[in-house]
């Protein structure tokens, strides 16, 4: 799993297996590097290595002061 800000990488989630309608829940940290408003926070899962996420990403929008 990744996650994105702005469409930057910002952290990353590897090692992650699941079986069939097996479900997932952890915390998952990230850090804004500048501050902003309506920053776009994505959480792409990907299948077996490959290169496209494997469901839509689920989105949050931030707003970060500093």
């Amino acid at each position: 799993m990744e996650v994105r800000i702005d469409g930057v990488k910002n952290n990353e989630v590897a090692g992650i297996t699941l079986e069939h309608d097996e479900g997932w829940e952890d915390e998952v940290s990230f850090t804004p590097e500048v501050a902003g408003e309506e920053q776009k926070v994505e959480f792409l899962l990907y299948k077996n290595g490959e290169t496209e996420p494997y469901l839509e990403p689920l989105r949050l929008w931030l707003n970060v002061s500093g």
